[in-house]
């Protein structure tokens, strides 16, 4: 941009026709541009004219070269210079239509950075500023026709070549501003993506972690479950033999018992009979022992009652609480399934953010790669215009 300020310094001054004023001459050629920019849709073109572009150069070096070599024949050139002013006039239909394509992009998607609205300001300028030194290049090439003197017209074709050069670094300035606005605006959404999906990966990796804390702690409160659920089962096993050894002391009494019983009743049979004076005594005896008897049944009797009604009520204790902790085991198995299926859920969203990562990788790769291969094809034209 400071090479076409200078060279925009050193331009002839522009003079108008015979029977023309500047103004009718600018409003002609702005027309007749404006027409043909109309005609064509308004979106830049992918090949953005390379075979007109190649032609230009070519013919550009072409009757720069052969008027170094052979500086009086200026009417031999002048035709190839009036088709580059109209591969001029092309390129800048072109480059007018990129540019509003370029404000309507960054305007729809709201961007704010400075450096793109900064080159996309240089851009308009340029634009703006091209269809006048379009005119003044077409005057120029006009008054070399008109000049009758030959050294006048040497002077005044070199100028001509000093406006054609100075429009060609415009068009190649403003078109490397072009690539570096959409390089710019590749590195900042690239960098925007990447930001977002380290983001998310961090995300997804704490919840992770935090899954797998949880699953930690309620796989050591299943194990102290199972633990004090084993213990439970022990106690039920023994409360089990209780009863089986209560059952069995229950009929042993009971037996001994009904054997008391028969034992009283053969006695007091036994004492029926007896109806001789010598055996009262005997029979008192027998009295006697029967009740000792009876008050020792009797004493049994309550103290199997007492261990029947101990007994009852620790196996119902026993029950109650083999029943509480079924219940609480089956919750915990129910809550280890719920915590497994959160754990399986968290590993699938990890996995599809690390696919989305790669995916969003592959594609800013592919977009630094589309970078390059345009910045090479700028180098290449700005290459071909300095030799």
């Amino acid at each position: 941009m400071h090479n076409t300020s200078a060279m925009k310094s050193k331009k002839a001054p522009w003079i108008p026709p015979p029977g023309k004023s500047q103004h009718s001459i600018k409003t002609t050629a702005k027309t007749k541009v404006e027409g043909s920019s109309t005609a064509e849709p308004c979106h830049p073109t992918t090949e953005m004219h390379s075979l007109e572009e190649d032609r230009f150069e070519e013919a550009s070096l072409s009757s720069t070269s052969s008027f170094n070599r052979d500086p009086p024949d200026v009417n031999a050139h002048l035709h190839s210079i009036k088709q580059e002013i109209q591969l001029l006039t092309t390129h800048f239909i072109s480059l007018k239509q990129i540019s509003h394509f370029l404000v309507g992009i960054f305007n729809t998607f709201e961007t704010e950075d400075e450096t793109i609205k900064n080159l996309l300001t240089k851009i308009l300028d340029e634009v703006k500023e091209f269809i006048f030194n379009l005119d003044d290049l077409e005057y120029s090439v006009t008054l070399v026709g008109n000049t009758i003197s030959q050294e006048d017209r040497i002077t005044e074709f070199q100028k001509v070549i000093k406006l054609k050069e100075n429009l060609l670094s415009k068009l190649l300035g403003c078109y490397s501003n072009i690539i570096t606005i959409y390089q710019t605006y590749i590195q900042k959404q690239s960098s925007a993506r990447m930001s977002k999906n380290e983001e998310e990966q961090i995300t997804l990796l704490n919840q992770l972690r935090d899954s797998e804390q949880r699953c930690i702690s309620q796989s050591a409160v299943i194990k102290d479950l199972e633990r004090r659920l084993s213990i439970i089962q022990g106690k039920a096993n023994t409360m089990e033999s209780y009863k089986s050894t209560l059952e069995d002391t229950r009929t042993e009494l009971q037996k001994q018992l009904s054997y008391k019983e028969a034992q009283i009743q053969y006695l007091t049979t036994e004492l029926s009979q007896l109806s001789t004076k010598e055996k009262i005594d005997d029979n008192d005896r027998l009295l006697e022992i029967i009740e000792e008897i009876k008050k020792n049944a009797q004493a049994e009797k309550t103290a199997l009652k007492k261990a029947l009604k101990v007994q009852k009520s620790r196996a119902e204790k026993l029950e109650k609480l083999h029943a509480k902790s079924e219940k609480e085991l089956e919750e915990k198995e129910k809550m280890l399934l719920d915590i497994a299926a959160q754990r399986d859920q968290l590993k699938l969203h990890l996995t599809v953010a690390n696919n989305n990562i790669i995916e969003g990788k592959n594609q800013i790769e592919e977009m630094r790669q589309f970078g390059s291969a345009m910045i090479l094809a700028c180098n290449r034209k700005n290459f071909l215009t300095m030799n």
